[in-house]
C-alpha cells in the first residue's frame, strides 16, 4: 500500500484512489495532529489538492474545477476579467468565452480579456487595429469601435463625455475611471487601486490577499489563508511530503496518504512518519512496538 502512490502516477488520474487522513490544524493556523478518521468521500487522488471547506478543515478537491481554481495552488474561483473561466489543457484557469465587446489581444490569461475594442485606440474595433496608424495620430481617441481625432492635441488629455461645454475635461494619465483611454475603468481584484501614467495600478490589497506575482493586472491574486503556494505570505510553499498540502487561514496543513502520519505536529514537514514500518509509530501515533513494526503491527 505504501508504494502505491508511485504506482498512481502511472495511470489515469482518479483510477487508483487511496484512502487519506484528516489533519487538523492548530489555532495558531501552524500545528495539528495527523488525524485518523477519512476525510469526506473516504479517498483522495492523483491531481487532486487540499482546500478548506465551510467548516474550517481541510478536505481534497479535484484539480479541474474552475470554482476552486482548477489545478492551481489556489482554492478560490478562477476569476478572469471580463471573461468566463474554465479549466485549461494544462489544468490552469483558462479564458471559455469574453464578455461582449472584450477581447483578450495580449495572449495573457492572468488578466483575462483586457481589450474594450470600442474604446482602446491601440485596438479599435479589433486587436491590433491601432488609431495612431495611417491617417491617424498618436493622440487619436477610439469611440464606438472607431478612430477620432482627439480635439484636444495631446494623449494625455481628452473629451471623454463629447460635451462642447467642458472640452478636455479627463486627463487620461491619472483618471481612474478613464486610465490611458477614455472608458476604462481602474478595478483590479481584490485591491483598492489607482491611474498612474495611464496604467492601472494596484495601491493597497484587501486584507489577507496580496500581490505575489507582481502584476497589477491581475490586483491581488493571492490569498494568504488558503493558498498553499502563498500561505501566511508571499512564497511560503507549504510541504506535501507523503500527502497533499493545503493552507487553513494562513497556516500550512497537510492530508496524510494511509501509512503515513504527521505525528511531530509540524507541517512543515510533511507526514514525516512511516506508520507500517516506525517502531515508535506502529500502526499510528505513538503507538510504540517492544520489538519490531511489520504492515503496521507489532512483532
Amino acid at each position: 500500500m505504501r508504494r502505491a502512490l508511485a504506482l498512481c502516477s502511472l495511470v489515469v488520474a482518479g483510477a487508483c484512489a487511496r484512502e487519506w487522513e484528516r489533519f487538523e490544524v492548530g489555532a495558531d493556523g501552524s500545528g495539528g495532529g495527523a488525524g485518523t478518521q477519512p476525510i469526506e468521500g473516504g479517498t483522495c487522488f492523483p491531481g487532486a489538492k487540499a482546500c478548506p471547506d465551510t467548516a474550517g478543515a481541510l478536505i481534497c478537491l479535484g484539480g479541474a474545477d474552475p470554482q476552486t481554481g482548477c489545478a492551481s495552488s489556489s482554492c478560490d474561483a478562477c476569476f478572469l476579467p471580463h471573461a468566463s473561466a474554465k479549466c485549461g489543457a494544462f489544468g490552469g484557469c483558462a479564458i471559455d468565452q469574453c464578455d461582449p465587446g472584450f477581447f483578450d489581444c495580449n495572449g495573457d490569461l492572468t488578466d483575462g480579456c483586457e481589450t474594450n475594442v470600442d474604446s482602446d485606440p491601440k485596438n479599435c474595433g479589433a486587436c491590433a487595429t491601432d488609431c495612431s496608424a495611417g491617417d491617424g495620430g498618436a493622440d487619436w481617441l477610439c469611440r464606438f469601435g472607431s478612430c477620432f481625432p482627439n480635439q484636444c492635441g495631446t494623449s494625455t488629455l481628452a473629451d471623454c463625455d463629447g460635451k462642447p461645454s467642458n472640452l478636455c475635461e479627463i486627463n487620461l494619465a491619472t483618471d481612474p475611471v478613464n486610465c490611458g483611454f477614455c472608458g476604462k475603468v481602474c478595478a483590479l481584484p481584490n485591491s483598492t487601486t489607482a491611474c498612474s501614467q495611464g496604467v492601472c495600478v494596484v495601491t493597497t490589497c484587501t486584507a489577507g490577499w496580496a500581490n505575489c506575482d507582481g502584476n497589477d493586472a491581475n490586483g491581488c491574486e493571492a490569498n494568504l489563508k488558503s493558498d498553499k503556494a502563498n500561505c501566511g505570505k508571499c512564497s511560503k510553499t507549504c510541504s506535501s511530503t507523503n500527502g497533499v498540502s493545503g493552507c487553513l487561514n494562513g497556516g500550512c496543513a497537510i492530508l496524510c496518504a494511509a501509512g503515513f502520519a504527521n505525528c511531530d505536529l509540524n507541517a512543515s514537514n510533511g507526514c514525516e512518519v512511516d506508520t507500517q514500518s516506525d517502531l515508535v509509530h506502529c500502526g499510528g501515533c505513538w503507538k510504540p512496538c517492544k520489538t519490531a513494526c511489520f504492515d503496521g503491527q507489532c512483532v
